[in-house]
């Protein structure tokens, strides 16, 4: 009880300390001055000299970047962003270069005032490279940063990979979205979540996934739970391997605990990406989003049993519930990011169809 007690403290806490850093205003560069050769001041002259500064010249600052200089180990997939201190006058101030020399096609996307870019590789970047960022506006900003292991091609083939299992840590996952909502998962998730590979379609450009919740043993080995009904992310994007993006309409968790009522967690319309690395013994850039289905969720943080108890108080903190696409209206949405996960040793993922969804 102390656990779900504390956790009803923790969830507004959480929720309620985010906020914009104010940031310091820029520098101002502009300057200069005019020699008038004409004696009659109303009347101009074409050998009239103005030193003046150049109203078209770009005069913004960079206030901050991402990544920043002497960055490593980049994920080849991330956008690039620059914040300036104002909007530049000139909207060609962005290029990316790798180590040797070569330009790299970029997108960039600006925001409405007009002094934030986010740039985006639409081929990715090169796993292990080095890069270099220049900003040339009121001075020449460059950003050098490396990538990490992840987008190297694989080093064996499509068919070595079927059968692989990896283990992703849901207690640990880094959760964008809703504010507060990691500090949940980590409080009453532990087992991982085992994600493994059961077919794979070079011609079609196609991957398939098993994945269910998975047990982690007193030994420290990762396990699939015999109990715990499996789900298939079918028809996944392989096109760009070894990079992969799949989907699936639903998913299950199951908080289990002595003393504690079982509790399920639905999550609807789940997409997951990531990449493998050259000889696939790990899975980085995992990403998970979905609609998290609260209705069961209340008793866990103490507020009843009620299908919309959670959604009721969430309400309070700017969280409200949106629909599942079930019927009912009690899903929040989750974007959750992992850190990178294993190959699991021992055993591959079998289809378990026993278990409930509601």
């Amino acid at each position: 009880m102390g656990t779900l007690i504390g956790m009803m403290v923790l969830f507004p806490l959480v929720v309620g300390c985010g906020g914009d850093e104010e940031k310091s205003a820029g520098s101002d560069t502009g300057g200069g001055s005019s020699t008038q050769e004409d004696a009659d001041a109303d009347t101009d002259s074409d050998s009239d000299t103005d030193t003046d500064t150049d109203p078209t010249a770009c005069t913004a600052l960079v206030r901050e970047t991402t990544p920043e200089n002497e960055t490593s180990g980049w994920y080849w997939r991330d956008t690039l962003h620059v914040e300036f201190d104002d909007p530049p006058e000139s909207l060609d101030v962005l290029s990316l270069t790798a180590a040797d020399g070569s330009t790299v096609g970029v997108e960039v996307e600006w925001d409405d005032g007009g002094d934030e870019a986010t740039l985006s590789i639409p081929s990715g970047l090169a796993g292990s490279t080095d890069y270099v960022l220049a900003v040339t506006c009121a001075e020449t900003t460059t950003i050098s940063f490396s990538t990490s292991e992840y987008g190297i091609p694989l080093s064996i083939g499509d068919d070595a990979l079927i059968g692989r299992t990896f283990a992703l840590d849901l207690a640990g996952a880094h959760v964008g979205e809703p504010a507060g909502f990691g500090a949940i998962i980590g409080a009453f998730v532990e087992n991982p979540l085992v994600i493994g590979i059961s077919e794979i379609d070079t011609t079609e450009g196609e991957i398939e996934f098993i994945a269910a919740e998975g047990t982690l043993g007193t030994d420290g080995v990762v396990r699939q739970d015999m109990d715990k009904h499996t789900v298939h992310f079918e028809d996944g994007d392989w096109s760009a391997a070894p990079y992969f993006a799949a989907s699936t309409e639903w998913l299950l968790i199951v908080y289990e605990a002595i003393g504690s009522p079982t509790t399920k967690i639905p999550l609807h319309d789940v997409d997951f990406e990531g990449t493998f690395n050259a000889d696939a013994t790990l899975l980085g850039g995992g990403r998970l989003t979905g609609l998290v289905d609260t209705r069961h969720m209340g008793p866990l943080i103490g507020l009843g049993s009620h299908a919309s108890a959670w959604c009721d108080s969430m309400m309070d903190f700017g969280l409200p519930c949106i629909g599942c696409g079930d019927g009912h209206a009690t899903c929040i949405y989750m974007d959750a990011y992992f850190d990178d996960a294993p190959l699991v040793d021992g055993f591959t993922m079998v289809p378990v169809t026993t278990g409930s969804y509601d």
